[in-house]
């Protein structure tokens, strides 16, 4: 399993075990060779529901990128990844209300090479039921970004989805 270092209250000593079985290495790479994308950033957006007939009691989002990570909720930072060997871990119980929610990310790939992003979000209700939401195609991606691009009214429609989709384990990583 993947560890992350968690980023909040501490709850233990040692970095809570968080795997990203699921998740896919994205990225918008314009064709580019997976070895050859471009240095630079790209903006990630994922809308997603809470369930409002249930009571969510842990929302826990594992995330790491090649090579650096910036993680928007709902319009707030909540969290950073400088390496993909090490990746972040956040709780975002506070920040998620029932109904549509945002997740968006700046990735940035500081020289040509490999790029990507990979994250999971773990919701889990009071009836002990989860939902999960991985990186997958079904992201939004943008080489650049505007005002508000946080939020979830934020008109993203003319971004598009990653065409890189590595499971993640994958290699190079």
């Amino acid at each position: 399993a993947w560890q992350a270092r968690w980023i909040g209250a501490k709850t233990r000593s040692n970095p809570e075990r968080f795997a990203l079985d699921g998740a896919d290495w994205i990225w918008h790479t314009n064709g580019a060779a997976r070895d050859k994308v471009a240095a630079g950033k790209l903006y990630f957006r994922k809308t997603f529901e809470v369930d409002s007939q249930r009571k969510l009691t842990s929302a826990r989002f594992g995330f790491t990128a090649d090579k650096q990570a910036r993680l928007y909720c709902n319009g707030q930072l909540v969290g950073v990844s400088d390496a993909w060997q090490n990746g972040s871990l956040v709780s975002l119980l506070s920040l998620l209300h029932p109904g549509e929610n945002l997740l968006a990310v700046e990735g940035n790939n500081l020289f040509e090479g490999y790029a990507g992003f990979a994250g999971k979000l773990v919701l889990t209700y009071e009836d002990a039921s989860t939902q999960i939401l991985v990186s997958d195609q079904s992201w939004k991606t943008s080489p650049q970004a505007g005002d508000g691009w946080t939020l979830s009214g934020y008109d993203d429609s003319d971004w598009c989805n990653p065409d890189q989709a590595l499971p993640f384990g994958s290699s190079p990583w």
